[in-house]
């Protein structure tokens, strides 16, 4: 009231209204909560921060993506002193003891606390211990060390696994958790906790908003894994993220890793199946493999070099595109269905066939793991001289045989043959499976080892060999196929488009090769396998101009 007096005189009260207040009260007690001035505790942290910047700068804690160091610099270079007391029921509490007159005592345990107290007295005395418990991020920025027996320097899991390699977080927590550890980390051991801090982003629904009770957009993970399983969802969320950026969450999304994932179960089955209970699974030879063979195998080796590559740069989600991506195409849309023939040439072609399959199969499950574990870990304990568990199998590698570049072009070939006569049937109306006869220009040998194929998968009832090019054949990298009839406007079509094709793949093989950025910095073998993949277009395009 003395106020508005005092405003009112000297002229300068301009209006009054009614605020209603909120006044809290306790749910328990039903009286007002009032603020009261208590003594806390504080950790001087920009005095911590200096080291955990240093580190930083130095390389020693690195992360990914690298532009959060930036968010890292930001709160460390500005923190405040740090109030580490918590008046809560239950926590790690504060190692700090009170003598009768308030002296403060700060030791590990109660036994040196007395000790120290005896020691400042003159006598024993009785210490009361401080009631307040330590900030949760505080207690939890000690986890990296102190669960792996720190301080005993000596104890095994500290000098293998600090500091650890990888931390995996989100970048909301940084400031609160991420920046905590560092400067804990390196005060008390002399070292950074982690390697690396690899960021991703959060979980949002399907509009891209964060989830939240008063939205009413939260999705419970287990009415999912109740759906779809525990694989379904990790391997949809690790797909469907890129560092650092925040992830639309969509049951579509959920339900295509599902669908992925029963493909594997299904070709692993069928797999099993075929196999003899005498299978004993060896390496495998150069001189043993087919065309086909060779194929499979140089795609699966590009498989591991395009995960590992991904990996190691923290893209999860694009090394997972690549596995999912070699299993429905490459793998079971075409080797798995090319083995059906092959399995019936001869017993050791069988054999062999079988072989590469077990191999690619196990390849496939470890590279899987760690995007969907049950499953892989699953499909595994069946396999023929498997071990305790997939954790015991090494990282694989690639075959590295010394692929025949003409056997890759037979296969390549193959499958595009394959797939023109499917389109030239369905252009004319004709049933997928209708008999059709087909038109040969090529190489005896390569006749004889497509045949089967083109037999069973193009359902070719005959296929005549010619002895000149013709301007109707459609010309693939090893061979030139056509159809038994008058040449239509359909198939011209379809040559114009794989001349138009073919001229635009040149225009952009063309430009990376004359990319001095490209070749500077590409590895020589993606260089030649460029050049290589140029000089087949020029080849293929000239047979045209016949």
């Amino acid at each position: 009231a003395k106020t508005i007096e005092k405003l009112t005189e000297l002229g300068l009260m301009d209006k009054i209204e009614d605020h209603p207040m909120v006044i809290p009260y306790g749910d328990r007690s039903g009286v007002v909560i009032e603020p009261l001035m208590t003594d806390q505790w504080f950790v001087d942290a920009p005095k911590l921060a200096v080291a955990a910047i240093k580190a930083v700068e130095d390389g020693d804690m690195q992360f990914v993506p690298k532009n959060y160091e930036k968010t890292y610099f930001e709160w460390m270079r500005n923190i405040q002193p740090w109030c580490i007391s918590r008046q809560l029921w239950w926590g790690h509490q504060m190692p700090i003891w009170y003598g009768p007159d308030g002296e403060i005592f700060c030791e590990e345990n109660e036994e040196e606390a007395k000790a120290a107290a005896a020691e400042h007295y003159g006598k024993a005395v009785e210490l009361t211990r401080e009631t307040d418990v330590l900030d949760t991020w505080f207690s939890s920025a000690l986890a990296p060390f102190a669960f792996l027996g720190w301080p005993d320097l000596d104890d095994g899991l500290y000098k293998r696994f600090y500091p650890l390699d990888v931390m995996v977080t989100a970048y909301d927590i940084i400031f609160f958790w991420v920046e905590r550890m560092a400067f804990q980390g390196v005060h008390f051991t002399g070292e950074m906790p982690f390697k690396k801090v690899y960021i991703h982003g959060l979980v949002r629904d399907s509009q891209g908003r964060k989830m939240s009770k008063s939205l009413g957009n939260g999705i419970d993970p287990f009415d999912v894994i109740k759906q779809y399983g525990t694989d379904s969802l990790r391997f949809a969320l690790a797909t469907g993220g890129t560092p650092g950026l925040d992830i639309n969450f969509s049951f579509k999304k959920v339900e295509q890793a599902h669908n992925f994932l029963n493909k594997v179960w299904n070709a692993s089955r069928y797999l099993l199946s075929m196999l003899p209970t005498s299978f004993v699974p060896h390496d495998l030879k150069e001189e043993e493999l087919s065309f086909l063979d060779q194929w499979i195998l140089k795609e699966s080796d590009n498989l591991i070099e395009k995960v590992n590559t991904n990996m190691e740069k923290y893209e999860l989600g694009q090394a997972a595109e690549y596995l999912y991506s070699f299993v429905y195409e490459e793998f079971c849309s075409e080797y798995l269905e090319y083995s059906k023939v092959s399995m019936t040439l001869s017993e050791e072609r069988k054999d062999t066939t079988l072989n590469v399959l077990y191999q690619i199969l196990k390849k496939v499950l470890i590279v899987l793991f760690p995007f969907a574990p049950f499953i892989s870990e699953e499909i595994y304990s069946y396999l023929p001289e498997h071990k305790k568990s997939i954790y015991e199998e090494a990282y694989p590698e690639a075959f590295g045989f010394a692929y025949q570049e003409a056997a890759l072009d037979l296969s390549y070939s193959l499958g595009d043959a394959i797939r023109e006569v499917r389109n030239h049937k369905s252009t004319l109306q004709m049933a997928p499976n209708a008999p059709i006869s087909l038109l040969f220009f090529g190489t005896e040998n390569d006749l004889e080892a497509v045949n089967p194929y083109l037999t069973r998968f193009a359902f070719a009832r005959e296929i005549k060999p010619i002895s000149e090019n013709r301007k109707d054949l459609i010309h693939f990298a090893s061979f030139s196929l056509g159809f038994d009839e008058e040449e239509s406007e359909e198939n011209r079509e379809r040559i114009n488009a794989r001349i138009a094709f073919l001229k635009k793949e040149i225009e952009r093989s063309e430009k990376m090769l004359h990319n001095e950025n490209f070749l500077n910095k590409a590895k020589p073998e993606k260089v030649q396998e460029e050049k290589n993949k140029y000089q087949k277009y020029l080849d293929e395009l000239a047979k045209y101009s016949h």
